[in-house]
């Protein structure tokens, strides 16, 4: 059954690689769920083995009949393998792959519908039944055929990614969330409830970062499951012992802010003893967790499966680790179907926008782009070796560091820098690219600089289609450039192309900001429509040269002339043909 199994140790960053079980052990037969999983601790205990594996959301009443789910589906209700041993590796071998943002992911789940469900929700919140409900939609599409290259490029940087393989299913878990970690007699849970979009650039997503820790009504979600957590814990842990280490943490994810909390306590429960009194974890059903479960199994209506339930491992000497597979993709080989479950905490005051928009963000991770690329700065030495708005660049860098979470150490980038302009032999004006990649390495290459010719005419041309203003893309400069090459490859013959948003509006050129004339004013787009901050905009916006305003495409006959600027070209005029 099981093929490969691979885990992510958050601790120190590095991969176990599971292969070649001696045994796998697993049931379909909820009778036999409990027996499987103590079969499973006896082995690791008494012939020093691992085992891997998971248990799905629907093997829940096995240890409680009081919880409702739906029917099974195709997958084992637990499955674990049972190994000799695991490989460690620091960094997973890349393969040449299919780009994984191909697949077209449907909804199943219709609007009307998901008002119903809300609503129904609501109506057994004022019956006095639940107090929150952990409702969840589901994303369908074809079977992925190449499961761990869509692994590589989706989950590396989540902290609890895993990959389950076999002959009939693949997991694909992407999942930031720890159900619990057992060392020795050490138990920590840490619920994950509070949800906010990523912004578009650094600035605004600070703000959404803000207005998260803030939120009354998510620190209030927040301390409800903690609460439930920490009951759950105090039925196996030693008397007293049960403590909040730390509550509303804010952790940053590709596509998203979550809000944490962690807890403690000292047991010398057995992992089984530990599943029979946390599974499912409360942050994925809602408070009661009995009557919200009952409500989840009336209004869902797909099994969960491996959303929601535990994927992790267990080793000798009372170690164990498991993740709540949220952000996860079960694959199904034979029925050439993959699902993918999203979901939001409903409560009385929850919004139905609010909550249908944070569950396509927790989506968002489906199709944003790998980050296997560089963020690089093109700047250009004068002939005194000085870079032209250094600082500027060099913030703007720093910026998307952070904003994308690299690496970025300024004084080692200052001085590699300062001392490659200095062992650069030509006294002649040059251009300058640093590129900085995820782990904070940086190269540096330069060209010749070749003044603009100023009795030649540039021509430009409308791009064929828009860019979307809330691809983030756009805001950093990055060495993913599908959507500038895309625009050139449409017309080869200009010297440039005008891109604009999906509303209509200017954006910018594919390797220059722009600026429009009307009268003795002038105008560029504001970064909000979509386009990159340049350092030479932002010098002219600062010194009181340049203002900002939304240019439709419509009215740009408005406007007597047409400029492109950047900090190494400086300014120069175009024409739009």
């Amino acid at each position: 059954m099981l093929e490969k199994i691979i885990l992510r140790n958050k601790k120190d960053d590095s991969w176990r690689i599971f292969s070649s079980p001696l045994e796998v052990l697993y049931t379909h037969d909820l009778n036999h769920v409990k027996n499987v999983l103590n079969e499973v601790q006896n082995k690791v205990e008494k012939k020093k083995l691992i085992a891997a594996g998971y248990l799905s959301y629907e093997a829940a009443p096995a240890f409680d009949n009081a919880y409702r789910v739906n029917e099974k589906g195709s997958l084992p209700l637990i499955c674990f393998g049972l190994f000799k041993d695991y490989k460690i590796e620091r960094t997973l071998e890349p393969q040449k792959l299919e780009s994984a943002e191909v697949i077209d992911w449907e909804i199943t789940t219709d609007r009307t519908l998901y008002e119903n469900h809300l609503k129904y929700i609501k109506d057994q919140i004022k019956l006095g039944n639940t107090y929150q409900v952990n409702y969840t939609l589901r994303k369908h599409t074809n079977t992925i055929s190449n499961p761990y290259g869509f692994f590589l490029e989706k989950a590396q940087d989540a902290p609890y990614a895993a990959l389950i393989d076999s002959n009939e299913h693949a997991i694909i878990s992407m999942s930031p969330e720890l159900f619990f970690k057992l060392s020795g007699e050490s138990l920590i849970c840490k619920p994950m409830k509070g949800t906010s979009k990523r912004g578009k650039n650094l600035h605004e997503d600070i703000a959404l970062m803000e207005e998260l820790k803030n939120s009354e009504k998510d620190k209030a979600e927040n301390i409800m499951i903690t609460d439930m957590l920490r009951n759950d814990m105090g039925k196996i842990s030693n008397t007293g012992s049960v403590e909040v280490l730390s509550e509303f943490d804010i952790e940053k994810y590709p596509t998203v802010w979550q809000m944490t909390s962690s807890i403690e306590s000292q047991t010398s429960a057995s992992v089984a003893e530990i599943f029979e009194a946390l599974f499912p974890c409360a942050s994925v059903t809602g408070a009661p967790k009995v009557s919200s479960m009952k409500i989840i199994s009336e209004i869902e209506e797909q099994p969960r499966e491996i959303y929601t339930g535990a994927i992790g491992y267990i080793a000798p000497n009372n170690e164990a680790q498991f993740s709540v597979p949220i952000r996860t993709i079960l694959s199904d080989k034979k029925a050439c179907r993959s699902v993918y479950g999203t979901g939001s905490g409903i409560v009385w005051d929850s919004e139905s926008q609010k909550e249908w928009d944070e569950c396509q963000n927790k989506s968002a991770i489906l199709s944003a782009n790998s980050q296997n690329f560089e963020l690089f700065e093109t700047m250009r030495r004068d002939s005194n070796k000085r870079i032209f708005l250094e600082k500027l660049h060099l913030d703007r860098l720093k910026d998307s560091a952070e904003f994308y979470n690299f690496k970025f150490h300024h004084e080692k980038i200052n001085y590699k820098l300062q001392d490659y302009l200095k062992n650069l032999e030509s006294e002649s004006e040059k251009i300058i690219r640093l590129f900085l990649a995820k782990d904070g390495e940086i190269r540096l290459t330069s060209s010749a600089y070749k003044e603009q010719n100023k009795d030649k005419s540039h021509y430009i041309s409308l791009a064929m289609r828009p860019v979307n203003s809330e691809d983030r893309s756009l805001y950093h400069k990055t060495t993913n450039r599908s959507v500038y090459e895309n625009a050139i490859g449409e017309n080869p013959d200009c010297d440039d192309i005008l891109l604009w948003n999906e509303a209509g509006n200017i954006t910018e050129s594919t390797i220059s900001n722009v600026i429009f004339k009307k009268d003795s004013e002038y105008y560029t787009p504001p970064v909000s429509c979509g386009l990159l901050s340049g350092t030479y905009r932002a010098h002219l916006i600062s010194q009181g040269h340049l203002k900002e305003r939304i240019i439709p495409k419509a009215e740009i006959n408005l406007y007597s002339e047409i400029y492109l600027i950047n900090s190494v070209r400086g300014k120069y005029p175009v024409k739009l043909i």
